[in-house]
């Protein structure tokens, strides 16, 4: 339905909606009582108005708007759901005011978080005086290797198990099997649809590049023949030790026919330090690929890491958007604030954090910048520049190569209903793909093995 905004008294009301996955409907209604935020979130079968009628009472029992609570609390109506309380207080962190939150959506996990997100930036947007109404449109390309128009709707994760649980009705299903026949698990059936989230065990760390390399390949063939070119964005780390020798390889192999000459190159986030330094991440690629594939020099964009953070950042973002802005696919939303990288590749840190985006930092809650400076990463060096979750998610392609041990707790935070881990945030337009080894996954396993004894 149009937006709309509305004063009563001291009250304004906001008015709004959002289409999630195409073709369902998310209300969003917003009570605003001085510094306090009332927010009510539901489908088209919730009562949209049953939040406004019931404010003043609300807040009558509460002993007014300056005893409410300063972080936020949840304010729960009929079929809302018990993680209100948790986004309400995230979102009063993030918006610096109490905000009461009532979610009556269906569970799913991704559902949630899109709607958490929407609502975030819409009242960042009213905060400074605009519409709520989004200024990009819902996301219309179809996915990766697939026609979206043919996949399901439901993209609710087979991981999230719990949600899949909450009184809906499971029915038993063959698994397709990765090339070591442990099973794949993917959003809808065998393939996945437009956003879907696929997580693949791997039982060895050597199928994890080749498995790496095939998907990137895809991505890119369909990406030079829609838009003539394939942008990409690599993160360092374990990532480039993984990876790199499965592209080099591909790269020698003329049957293969990558044509690695239309591919654009960038970091997902870099230290400012010169290249020869050994934490440099774009030092690292050039070392381990770059060097040995015909990508042409001007193709490979590197963060100018002489300047301070926050003009590297802005010369990136610049540099970045240049060249994005020049393979636009014809059937693009004009009114999106960022153009879509075909891909990118990440890894995850033992503490959650993917590119230099780390647990419960500022920087998590950037709505509108592409490129962004950090000067305080936990993780030396502290001075770095970074993609920020905007682009990420705008990404038609998200894929983490995750490997290891110490990784497990990280890996079983970011597949959690409610993430705080940062990989976990990245939800890609068209498909996010974990590659997983068999240590980084047990955690996550052993919890699936639990629930799944318990239900059966």
């Amino acid at each position: 339905r149009p937006a709309s905004h509305h004063t009563m008294g001291s009250l304004s009301q906001h008015a709004w909606s959002e289409s999630f996955m195409r073709d369902e409907v998310i209300f969003f209604q917003l009570v605003c009582s001085g510094e306090t935020k009332m927010l009510w979130v539901g489908g088209e079968d919730a009562r949209f108005d049953a939040l406004s009628m019931a404010m003043p009472a609300q807040l009558s029992r509460a002993g007014g708007v300056a005893n409410a609570s300063p972080s936020g609390a949840d304010l729960l109506g009929a079929g809302a759901q018990g993680s209100s309380l948790a986004i309400a207080l995230r979102l009063t962190r993030k918006l610096g005011t109490p905000t009461f939150v009532s979610f009556n959506l269906r569970d799913d996990a991704q559902l949630r978080l899109f709607a958490e997100r929407a609502a975030l930036a819409a009242m960042m947007r009213i905060a400074k005086g605009e519409s709520a109404e989004p200024a990009m449109k819902p996301q219309t390309e179809p996915a990766v290797g697939n026609d979206a128009s043919a996949q399901p709707r439901n993209t609710a994760d087979m991981e999230t198990l719990g949600d899949s649980l909450s009184g809906a009705s499971i029915a038993p299903r063959a698994l397709p099997e990765s090339a070591d026949g442990l099973p794949v698990l993917a959003s809808g059936e065998t393939a996945a649809g437009a956003g879907a989230r696929v997580r693949q065990v791997l039982d060895h760390r050597e199928l994890m590049g080749a498995s790496a390399c095939e998907l990137l390949m895809e991505a890119s063939a369909r990406a030079i023949r829609e838009r003539g070119a394939f942008t990409v964005a690599l993160s360092g780390g374990s990532v480039v030790q993984l990876l790199a020798p499965a592209l080099v390889a591909a790269s020698a192999d003329a049957a293969r026919n990558v044509q690695f000459t239309r591919w654009h190159v960038f970091v997902a986030d870099e230290r400012l330090v010169a290249e020869s330094d050994e934490r440099s991440n774009m030092g690292a690629w050039r070392a381990a690929l770059l060097d040995h594939v015909p990508i042409p020099a001007d193709q490979v964009h590197a963060v100018e890491t002489s300047l301070p953070p926050a003009d590297a950042a802005r010369r990136y973002e610049e540099t970045l958007l240049r060249v994005l802005s020049g393979f636009v696919a014809a059937d693009a939303d004009a009114t999106a604030s960022l153009p879509a990288l075909d891909a990118v590749v990440l890894g995850m840190g033992d503490d959650g954090h993917t590119a230099s985006l780390f647990p419960s930092h500022a920087l998590l809650d950037e709505v509108f910048a592409a490129v962004a400076p950090i000067e305080d990463s936990p993780k030396p060096p502290s001075a770095r520049v970074t993609l920020t979750l905007p682009l990420l998610n705008r990404a038609r392609l998200a894929l983490f190569i995750v490997a290891g041990a110490s990784k497990a707790a990280a890996v079983k935070e970011a597949f959690g209903p409610e993430p705080e881990a940062p990989a976990g945030l990245v939800v890609a337009a068209q498909r996010t793909h974990w590659l997983l080894d068999v240590a980084a996954a047990a955690e996550l396993l052993a919890d699936e093995h639990k629930a799944a004894h318990m239900y059966s």
